[in-house]
């Protein structure tokens, strides 16, 4: 948190004091916490009103509003991929740090600062986003399949929490957007995967994420069951 403070109040430092500011983030806690809130307040010479913002949503909708020289935007939840700054970092891993070893933090930083000021120099270009986004609500789905169906054990359960709330996401508003087989796929494989699931919870050593996972799940198979039943209701 503190990297992300200083990092900010030196860009911030570095533009013109008269002219609003607007950043793109997405829903990492860090950047709509009460620190970070504090510091966007006193950047844009106004009165941060903390007890009025007690939960993530409130903070974040502060944050967005223009009333104040700083505008913080947010990427829709589970929607990184839509931070075009992603792709910028897809080619720095490529070119500048893939096959690439450091003896230490000095040499890491002279060797990103080299290749930001060579990119710059030479290569910095617009980017043309094409992608409309066709076939992801459904690779959404399989990739959850896949995680539960090979009883994946590296899988976290913070991860799986959030898997939860995009199928929720998906059932809301894009239900149709996926092929109706994998969504009984998914059924089926929850059903035949039940004690992995359940074994998941039940030994996560964190309470607040483990009673959050525990409440979702039960949600999402009613939910997902239904959508389901309610689809062969009216395809009949």
């Amino acid at each position: 948190m503190d990297t992300l403070v200083q990092l900010f109040k030196k860009h911030v430092a570095s533009l013109p004091e008269n002219v609003n500011i607007h950043y793109i983030c997405d829903n990492l806690s860090n950047h709509s916490c009460h620190e970070f809130c504090r510091v966007v307040a006193e950047l844009s010479s106004v009165e941060y009103p903390k007890r009025e913002l007690k939960t993530k949503q409130q903070r974040q909708e502060w944050l967005q509003k223009d009333d104040k020289r700083i505008i913080v935007h947010f990427t829709p939840k589970h929607g990184s991929w839509l931070n075009m700054v992603e792709i910028w970092f897809g080619i720095m891993g490529q070119k500048c740090l893939k096959h690439n070893s450091f003896t230490s933090v000095e040499e890491l930083s002279s060797f990103l600062t080299d290749f930001i000021e060579t990119w710059n120099q030479h290569y910095a270009h617009p980017f043309n986003w094409t992608y409309d986004g066709e076939g992801l609500h459904g690779k959404s789905v399989r990739r959850l399949i896949t995680h539960i169906a090979i009883e994946n054990r590296h899988m976290e359960l913070s991860f799986l929490s959030k898997q939860f709330e995009l199928m929720a996401n998906l059932f809301d508003g894009y239900f149709d957007k996926v092929d109706i087989k994998d969504w009984h796929l998914l059924a089926n494989t929850i059903d035949e995967k039940k004690d992995y699931l359940e074994r998941l919870i039940r030994d996560s050593d964190k309470p607040r994420i483990k009673q959050k996972t525990a409440e979702l799940y039960p949600l999402f198979c009613e939910r997902l069951r239904s959508k389901l039943s309610s689809n062969e209701k009216h395809v009949a």
